[in-house]
């Protein structure tokens, strides 16, 4: 998924699913890596997950790291592309610390960090 369908997909899910969560992990960016400069795509990031805090306000928000890739839709400069997304996923990771955590690929295939907090929230009770 594209960084700009986020918000509009999350707000139609708010409308579909009626249920109630708590936690959002998402898995985006890795499409807009090529199409955009870094920067930009780095202030997009900001602007994107401030919406979705306000619009999501008791919810964890979390990311999975955009993975490594063997060819690229937007580029074949894969030394460039490699080093835009590890700039991306620092920045999301620093982004907001207390809210954000990070899937990685390791060795058991994924592992959350930081996720710490119990996905009940009092408001809720």
């Amino acid at each position: 998924m594209r960084l700009r369908d986020l918000i509009p997909k999350v707000k139609l899910l708010l409308k579909i699913n009626k249920t109630e969560q708590d936690i959002l992990n998402v898995h985006v960016g890795g499409n807009d890596i090529g199409r955009r400069p870094i920067l930009d795509l780095m202030c997009a990031y900001e602007q994107t997950f401030e919406a979705l805090f306000t619009l999501l306000p008791v919810f964890k928000v979390g990311g999975s790291q955009i993975l490594r890739r063997t060819t690229w839709r937007h580029s074949a400069d894969l030394s460039a592309m490699s080093r835009s997304r590890q700039r991306l996923n620092i920045y999301a990771k620093k982004h907001n610390p207390k809210t954000w955590w990070v899937l990685r690929a390791s060795s058991n295939y994924s592992t959350t960090f930081g996720a710490r907090w119990s996905t009940s929230h009092p408001e809720r009770k």
